[in-house]
């Protein structure tokens, strides 16, 4: 099974964790993902991550978007973090699935390809992640 993983602010306790268990041959995803692709390159030096992006991919002042330019578009999914961080324009409210087209459009927008796109390559995405397809 695929590994989950959430963390803010800890990235070198992470490594230090992940770098013990690179024997193991992890893969999994690095959920809510808001770092830098930096630190999307070295926590795949010992695992293979994906990356969840949502909702924050839509706030205006987010460095995501540039980060998300040179993540290869076969490593991310897609997420709500539901019921927090919800996009733009529903800020502030509870986050909900329904919202996913939103991000879906952003990370569309971002990568230069059509929605449909998007959503056919994020889904084959989580489905090879959960061994589905």
């Amino acid at each position: 099974m695929p590994v989950n993983i959430h963390l803010r602010d800890a990235w070198e306790d992470f490594f230090e964790v992940v770098e013990d268990c690179r024997h193991l041959h992890l893969r999994g995803n690095l959920h809510c993902f808001t770092a830098s692709f930096e630190v999307y390159e070295r926590a795949n030096k010992y695992a293979d991550f994906s990356v969840g992006i949502g909702g924050v991919i839509t706030f205006k002042n987010a460095g995501l978007p540039k980060v998300l330019e040179r993540i290869p578009m076969e490593k991310i999914l897609l997420e709500t973090d539901a019921p927090y961080i919800a996009p733009v324009p529903y800020r502030g409210l509870r986050n909900e699935s329904s919202y996913l087209p939103i991000i879906a459009a952003k990370v569309a927008e971002v990568k230069g390809l059509a929605i449909e796109q998007t959503e056919e390559i994020t889904t084959n995405n989580a489905l090879k992640l959960f061994d589905r397809i």
